[in-house]
Parts: C-alpha cells; sequence; structure tokens
C-alpha cells in the first residue's frame, strides 16, 4: 500500500508541475513561412489587410541565406519581433535569390515593432 501512495503521490507532483510550467496561449510561437524568391524589395510591410508581416531581405548572390526570428513577445496586443539574417553555411547554390518569411499575426494585434538584430533598424506598425 506504500508504493501505491507514493506512485499516486509522485503523479500529483507532476500533474502540478506540469501545469505550473505550462505557458499561456499567447506566447505560443507566430506561424512563419519562408519562401526564397519573393517579388519584393528589403524591409518589413504589413499585408493589405494588416493580418501578416512580411521581413525581406532583398537580393542575395546564392541560394542558403534565409531570415530566423530571434525573438518574439506578445503582451496584450503589443508585439515586438527580432530578426536576424542567416547566412549559408558551406557550400551552397550560385544563383540569385531574394529571400523572406511571412509572419502570421494574432487576431488581435495593437502595436507592432519589427527590428533587424544585426543593425538595430526598427519598423514600427499600428492598427
Amino acid at each position: 500500500m506504500t508504493t501505491f501512495k507514493g506512485i499516486t503521490l509522485l503523479w500529483v507532483v507532476l500533474m502540478i508541475t506540469a501545469c505550473s510550467t505550462a505557458q499561456p496561449a499567447e506566447t505560443a510561437a507566430l506561424a512563419t513561412v519562408q519562401e526564397l524568391n519573393c517579388p519584393y524589395p528589403a524591409g518589413v510591410d504589413l499585408d493589405n489587410h494588416r493580418q501578416s508581416v512580411r521581413i525581406s531581405l532583398g537580393r542575395r548572390p546564392s541560394a542558403g541565406y534565409h531570415i530566423e526570428l530571434t525573438r518574439q513577445d506578445v503582451d496584450s496586443g503589443n508585439l515586438f519581433l527580432e530578426f536576424s539574417e542567416q547566412r549559408p553555411d558551406g557550400m551552397a547554390a550560385q544563383m540569385l535569390t531574394s529571400p523572406c518569411m511571412t509572419v502570421s499575426l494574432p487576431d488581435d494585434w495593437q502595436q507592432l515593432v519589427v527590428q533587424n538584430r544585426q543593425n538595430g533598424q526598427r519598423w514600427q506598425f499600428s492598427r
């Protein structure tokens, strides 16, 4: 009987730990889509319906360049996104590319700040 109580107590402790470390839905990762050839100039833009933001690197000399979201903070309708340009690691196909990333925004966003981690450039948007 002691073993049964010990297992039950362990299960309760594990459940409490799992519940206390769960992140709220608000901090869940935003959906992203990477593209290798975008027809947009370098920079950050909102789509016409303000449901997503596009980060474009502009023309690059080879494949392997992409965008990494290094930080995303969501707090009561205020969003902060930080990104960095990732360069090819090793050999990459020699071809012109125009990498971009589209990030879906939550329905209730009010303020958005997007920052380039490497050079500190910032873009600010309001609903």
